[in-house]
This record gives structure tokens, C-alpha cells and sequence, in this order.
């Protein structure tokens, strides 16, 4: 055998196992993906909760990659108006979306793609809509090759041994924070004939 083949068959599989840790690497998170947007508030007078309100949202992905929200919490700044204290107004929570056969726990975003979301709210919090300005939505996902490597943790990994899920602990979420931004027309309002949640 030539001296060089034993070499040339190092770097082959160097290269073959260096492929997947490269892909994953670039595939696995990017920076703040997400951005929403309210659309318009309302009630929810079935729910018997007069203090709960929908507010109905467009989330958008702006990043070259796939997203799988999983939760999104929307806070609010105290009345001082310190960056450091937050209130809790509401959330968005997959399993409450309008999604007719999607179990799912997570909300899919293609590359560029866009949904139109709802989230819960209590209205005392977000009674204006200068105040709905100054919300940040603290949201929590995975990409698509995180959310494979979550599948695959969850159906081969999870509840075997106790030894093995120490060993290989479940794929972390990714969390980011963006603002709730206002469309540039008008502000949401409570829809018309329900109440303001006062």
C-alpha cells in the first residue's frame, strides 16, 4: 500500500465526520429570529374571566432558518418605568392556538414566514395602547435541527435510565426577548362591543 493512501483515508474520514459537526454548528441557533407584531384586542367573554383578553399577533421569522416557537411570555414594565422590573401581562401557548389536527407543543416558522398567533392576556395591564408599547415578548424555540435533536431525545432517551439521561441531558431551548411593536397605520383597539377589561 502507497504511503500516502493511509493518509488519504485520515482525511477522508476527518472530512466525513467533521460534515455533520459543521452543519449542526451553523443550523443549531442565530440571533433573536423572531419579531411580533399586535394586530387588535379583544375579549374573550366564553372564557366567564372578564379580566382575560385576546390579543391577536402576526410573528414573523426573520432569520434564514427554521423556528419552532414553544413559548412566548409577554411582560410588561412597571409603572416607573425601570428596565429591570417586569410584570407578567399574558403568553402566547402553542396548544391554545387555532390549529385543528396540530397537536404539537411547538409553533412552526419557515425561513422568512409568518403566522397569525393569540395571546391571553389580562386587559387591566395593557388598558391603553401606549401601554401596549412598552411590552417585550420573552420567547423560547428551537431551529430545526434542534427540534430533531429534541425528537430524537424525547423517543429514544427520555425515561430509559436514569444513567443515560444524566449523561445526554435534553437539547437546550433557545431564549430571546424583542418588543411588541404597533402597525404603523393604527393601534390595536378592543374590538367592537367588547369591553375594555375595566
Amino acid at each position: 500500500m502507497p504511503r500516502r493512501t493511509p493518509l488519504l483515508i485520515l482525511i477522508t474520514l476527518l472530512v466525513l465526520l467533521a460534515t455533520p459537526a459543521i452543519y449542526v454548528a451553523c443550523t443549531w441557533s442565530t440571533e433573536n429570529p423572531l419579531r411580533f407584531e399586535a394586530v387588535r384586542l379583544e375579549m374573550e367573554p366564553s372564557r366567564g374571566v372578564k379580566e382575560v383578553g385576546i390579543l391577536h399577533l402576526t410573528v414573523r421569522n426573520v432569520s434564514k432558518l427554521p423556528v419552532y416557537l414553544t413559548f412566548a411570555g409577554l411582560k410588561q414594565k412597571n409603572a416607573s418605568g425601570a428596565s429591570a422590573a417586569f410584570q407578567v401581562v399574558g403568553g402566547i401557548v402553542p396548544r391554545l392556538q387555532d390549529r385543528p389536527g396540530d397537536p404539537s407543543s411547538a409553533l412552526y416558522l419557515p425561513p422568512g414566514g409568518s403566522m397569525q398567533c393569540r395571546a391571553y392576556i389580562v386587559v387591566q395591564d395593557v388598558h391603553s395602547p401606549k401601554a401596549l408599547q412598552d411590552i417585550d415578548v420573552n420567547y423560547h424555540w428551537r431551529s430545526g435541527t434542534g427540534e430533531k435533536a429534541h425528537t430524537f431525545w424525547a423517543q429514544h432517551i427520555y425515561q430509559t435510565t436514569d444513567w443515560l439521561e444524566k449523561l445526554i441531558p435534553a437539547p437546550d431551548l433557545q431564549r430571546h426577548r424583542s418588543p411588541l411593536t404597533l402597525p404603523a397605520t393604527a393601534s390595536p383597539q378592543p374590538s367592537p362591543g367588547q369591553g375594555s377589561g375595566k
